[in-house]
């Protein structure tokens, strides 16, 4: 039984990368920039600053709008001095 719950979890584990990737490359596709340029694990970091002309604080309240609160770390930008977000699933 063990083997089975293994399994399943790797595969679970699997789709939720596949997912990520596919959320990034949809993103590109629309004219967003990836910080990474790309991922290769759950993590999806988008440059709202260039691309949107959002702020941190701006992008985040966009998703609060849409029911959808990320988890936020701050990422400083080695350009400017200024400060991005680390968006990713939301800690309940």
């Amino acid at each position: 039984m063990v083997d089975r719950i293994e399994t399943s979890f790797a595969a679970y584990a699997a789709q939720i990368v596949s997912n990520a990737r596919a959320l990034a490359d949809g993103l590109v596709r629309r004219g967003a920039e990836l910080v990474t340029g790309g991922t290769d694990n759950h993590l999806v970091l988008i440059d709202v600053a260039t691309i949107f002309g959002l702020t941190g604080r701006q992008a985040e309240a966009a998703a609060d709008h849409w029911n959808s609160p990320p988890s936020i770390t701050e990422i400083p930008h080695p350009l400017s001095g200024m400060a991005g977000h680390l968006k990713g699933p939301p800690n309940r």
